[in-house]
């Protein structure tokens, strides 16, 4: 009775990793023009993301606290049903390197890769079907995680240095690179091809002299 308990909450617990992991992939592989776009199409799933997304260190730190206890637990419950298999085949000594065999491979095939290979795939779709409980769970997360973001905002200010104090030059884009960035945007969909020819055109403006126009 208690194998199956185990083996049923082993399994949950691997859909719930999975849950995170690919929702950290698909909400990341979104872009924001087509959510706006979708959001005003489709309604409250788009909000939903679109709410998330607001705050990217905030979603982040979300799916990672929820990732982390999953695969916290998965280690303890894998752990305990290697035991009860094991206990009288496997000397103790080596049983925590053996659950560690067993557990790694599984977590990181099912909990880790399959999902997010799949929400690479499909990020609109797991976005949205992962949008409600995800905001349910970052809600009810709010106090820790605001203790761990203070934290980290600590660490990152003692020894990350603040990008808003660096020299504006340093921001600057070349010509070249945005429009590839914009020819990028027209292929996947996110800008119009009529938007396109529109920013093309105004970097041509400079070209144009004064009797080009009076003509």
């Amino acid at each position: 009775m208690y194998f199956y308990i185990k083996l049923v909450s082993i399994i949950i617990l691997l859909l719930l990793s999975g849950f995170f992991s690919s929702s950290e992939t698909a909400f990341f592989s979104l872009s924001k023009v087509r959510l706006h776009r979708r959001k005003i199409r489709k309604g409250s799933r788009f909000k939903y993301i679109i709410n998330l997304l607001k705050a990217p260190s905030t979603f982040l730190t979300t799916v990672l606290i929820g990732n982390e206890i999953v695969n916290i637990c998965i280690s303890v419950v894998a752990a305990a049903l290697v035991y009860s298999l094991t206990k009288d085949i496997i000397s103790n000594q080596f049983l925590p390197f053996f659950s560690m065999a067993v557990t790694v491979p599984v977590l990181l095939l099912f909990g880790e890769i399959i999902p997010k290979t799949i929400a690479v795939k499909f990020p609109e779709k797991i976005a949205c079907f992962n949008s409600y409980p995800l905001y349910l769970f970052s809600r009810a997360i709010v106090p820790l995680r605001h203790v761990l973001n203070s934290a980290a905002k600590v660490f990152i200010h003692l020894f990350v240095k603040d990008p808003t104090k660096q020299p504006l030059d340093s921001a600057t884009i070349d010509e070249g690179i945005f429009k590839s960035m914009v020819d990028i945007g027209s292929k996947e969909g996110t800008i119009e091809p009529g938007e396109r020819d529109l920013i093309h055109k105004a970097f041509h403006l400079d070209d144009i002299s004064i009797s080009d126009i009076m003509i």
